[in-house]
């Protein structure tokens, strides 16, 4: 009996999300009263409403526009240019609210804005370490 469930678990799953996924791109219902894309795009109209099947987000600080150019001139480019691939990936920029003004060799790690503190690091790699030396007489001395 265990065997079976094994085996059938993945095939109902597998048929609800065929079902699932057919149920998405069925055509709408002409007797919803609901907001239409059309309706949207004209509340929206900079925003697009299409499908894409991957979005990727691009993290980046507001002082790295030299970096944002390297992505848009390579593979950015070439993903836009590619017929299939530009209808089905989405790229956006996630760009910071405000800048830090710690300049990057001054922080705690590239990632961060919080100012290096040389004074006092803190951590346990920068406690005191306790030290002694044991002394052995020549009759203790291992041979």
């Amino acid at each position: 009996m265990r065997n079976w469930l094994v085996l059938l678990c993945p095939c109902v799953l597998g048929a609800a999300l065929h079902l699932w996924h057919l149920w998405l791109r069925s055509p709408p219902d002409p007797h919803n009263t609901g907001p239409s894309a059309a309706d949207q795009s004209a509340l929206f109209p900079h925003w697009k409403f299409s499908h894409y099947d991957v979005v990727v987000g691009v993290l980046s600080a507001r002082n790295n526009h030299e970096l944002r150019n390297v992505i848009r001139n390579t593979w950015l480019k070439n993903l836009l240019h590619h017929p299939t691939l530009s209808q089905r990936v989405l790229v956006k920029f996630i760009i910071g609210a405000r800048g830090c003004e710690v300049p990057v060799e001054d922080r705690e790690d590239p990632y961060s804005c919080r100012l290096l503190n040389i004074t006092n690091p803190g951590g346990p790699f920068h406690r005191p370490i306790q030290s002694s030396k044991l002394w052995r007489t020549s009759e203790q001395a291992l041979v």
